[in-house]
């Protein structure tokens, strides 16, 4: 299984597990600490049979 993690307000880094076919699989809140705060992340992976359905 392949898991990809992207913070929720990167618009851009949103779009590689979307291109990628990612399964989204959720959002955790204040997961990650930056130097200004906590930030919620969403979570996306693919497992190694739809990697091969692509």
């Amino acid at each position: 299984m392949a898991r990809l993690i992207v913070a929720t307000g990167n618009q851009r880094s949103k779009r590689i597990p979307k291109k990628l076919n990612f399964t989204f699989e959720g959002i955790a809140r204040d997961a990650e600490l930056l130097s200004s705060g906590f930030n919620d992340i969403e979570m996306y992976s693919l497992l190694k049979s739809e990697w091969n359905e692509g």
